[in-house]
This record gives C-alpha cells, sequence and structure tokens, in this order.
C-alpha cells in the first residue's frame, strides 16, 4: 500500500521529492522484459500539468534544479530536487 513520508525543515530553502515503487527487474513478467525500466523513462515523459515530453526537463533546469530516476532489481526510484521558488509556479 502507498505510504507517505514528509520531513520538514523550514532552514532549507529547497524542495525535495523521491517516489519509488516496490517493484524492479525482478518483478517483470517473462514476456515484457524491461517493462520497470520502461516505467521508469515514462514517469518524466509528459503529465496532465506538463504534457510536452521535455517540459519537465524545461521547468527543472529553468530553476536549477534536478531530477533523476533508476530501477533496479527490486524497486524504481524517482528524485526530484527544486529551489523554493519553482513552488510559486
Amino acid at each position: 500500500s502507498p505510504q507517505a513520508i514528509v520531513v520538514q525543515d523550514l532552514r532549507l530553502r529547497h524542495v525535495a521529492l523521491t517516489v519509488q515503487v516496490a517493484r524492479g527487474s525482478t518483478n517483470e513478467p517473462e514476456d515484457l522484459p524491461g517493462i520497470a525500466h520502461l516505467a521508469e523513462h515514462a514517469f518524466t515523459r509528459g503529465s496532465r500539468d506538463y504534457p510536452a515530453e521535455d517540459e519537465l526537463d524545461a521547468f527543472v533546469g529553468r530553476y536549477g534544479g534536478e531530477y533523476n530516476a533508476q530501477t533496479d532489481a527490486e524497486a524504481t526510484t524517482f528524485f526530484l530536487r527544486l529551489p523554493e521558488k519553482a513552488l510559486n509556479e
């Protein structure tokens, strides 16, 4: 079941987010090898608020933030860090 952990430190001047799905390459069906890695890439390729494929990349870059994702044997993880001024957009 989904879980959220929120840590607030008002001394920091940025926001960070990590999303981890407890499914990785060892959970893939035999007929769909690589599907976990595909899901990792799909996570950053458009959404309702940022529909263009490169829109998230442009938004993060405009504020000097960073994001990345990885798939390992047991999990797929996405990470995002932005300065607080990006939250107003």
